[in-house]
């Protein structure tokens, strides 16, 4: 079973490129016992893509020396405060944030669901019921699917989430106004991964490993296949429309991350010599990831082609306008002291924090292990660091 102290080990080591969408999925993994794939597998299924198709690149900026943040002189603490679930509702997980932190979007499951209860193998996918918060506020999205996982919302409050009611997610659902919208798929038998991702525009993207990258423009529930590499991995969809994501050799030794466009057009991260970059979050003209094998969290700008190692050695979670950084419980500013964000007095776990909105709206779980050990939540949570000098 792994334990989410066995979760940040792992995370902590970078012995494989951590993302956003790979920690939600370890986090959640880790949770369950035989539930779903464990972090091992999606650990795994990062290095066991298929061939690299060739993609011509365009390099961003300088290729001199990376700059190093600067020891920031003090830190600034930030107040953690809880949001109510929906009545009946438990162990629920924070999945998302809009740019401006209006809304927030999460989900829970069943512990039984999605298990053999014979054999104590997954048979199926966990049986999980979106929410969203609007203004703090909490409200269960419908759904008719077995399992339905939001991972995306925008300033409109669109969401975009994946659903299924086999044993993988096979489709992708739009709310607008709270109200689902299937997307339709090209023929055959597609399987999404958790991560799908809306713009400000109401754009949802998302990725199948082996079939590949889609798009469905804002208003049309028709799917566009984009030209872009065989299992090409998504990480993110920015306003201007290009893909955020990454493609790893056959041999599973080299991950290389690029913004596309969307007509297949790639521009390559630069990183340091000897060091290869998995693109975490993007958010404007900002993007935050992890360099291995030094193992920190980095921070690199589009237009101006500046990297900078954040010297942090722990998963960086979010990016927002600003060019501020989440990484674990620290956000990490350009130009200015780090702010700290509370734990919550007496938890027996530090917080999972994994979103940040551009007006310093943070969004995390409280943790806990259960009779059997397992690591649940406790608590949804937020810390407000827009007002922090």
């Amino acid at each position: 079973m792994l334990t989410e102290h066995d979760l940040r080990e792992r995370l902590g080591a970078v012995h494989v490129p951590p993302s956003r969408l790979d920690t939600e999925t370890m986090l959640i993994a880790g949770r369950r016992a035989g539930r779903r794939r464990t972090a091992g597998a999606v650990a795994g299924a990062v290095l066991a893509v298929g061939a690299l198709v060739a993609v011509p690149s365009v390099v961003f900026g300088a290729r001199g020396t990376p700059d190093v943040a600067p020891a920031a002189p003090r830190s600034t603490t930030c107040a953690v405060t809880g949001l109510p679930v929906p009545v009946g509702m438990n162990d629920v997980l924070v999945s998302g944030i809009d740019p401006a932190g209006r809304y927030i979007t999460g989900f829970n499951t069943t512990e039984e669901a999605g298990t053999n209860q014979k054999t104590g193998k997954v048979d199926g996918l966990p049986a999980a019921q979106p929410v969203l918060w609007v203004d703090g506020r909490p409200q269960r999205l419908p759904g008719s699917y077995r399992s339905v996982i939001p991972s995306g919302v925008n300033t409109a409050g669109v969401v975009a989430a994946v659903a299924g009611n086999g044993k993988t997610f096979d489709t992708v659902l739009r709310y607008v106004a709270g109200t689902p919208q299937k997307l339709t798929t090209p023929a055959g038998r597609w399987s999404f991964n958790q991560g799908v991702y809306v713009n400000a525009a109401g754009d949802i993207a998302a990725a199948d490993d082996q079939r590949g990258v889609l798009l469905w423009k804002a208003g049309s529930t028709t799917a566009a296949k984009l030209p872009l590499p065989a299992h090409a991995m998504i990480n993110g969809l920015s306003d201007d429309g290009r893909i955020i994501g990454a493609v790893v050799t056959a041999d599973g030794q080299t991950l290389t991350s690029y913004l596309w466009t969307q007509t297949g057009t790639a521009s390559k991260f630069v990183t340091p010599d000897g060091q290869q970059m998995s693109v975490n979050a993007a958010r404007g003209e900002w993007v935050t990831g992890n360099v291995w094998p030094s193992g920190t969290a980095v921070r690199w700008n589009t237009r101006t082609g500046q990297f900078t190692d954040l010297k942090l050695h722990t998963p960086a979670h979010g990016v927002n306008a600003q060019g501020w950084v989440l990484a674990d419980d620290t956000i990490e500013r350009p130009d200015a002291p780090a702010l700290k964000l509370e734990h919550v007095a007496g938890d027996d776990e530090p917080p999972f924090v994994g979103f940040l909105s551009d007006r310093g709206l943070a969004a995390g779980n409280r943790l806990t292990s259960d009779k059997d050990g397992h690591t649940v939540s406790k608590g949804v949570i937020t810390w407000n660091c827009a007002d922090r000098k």
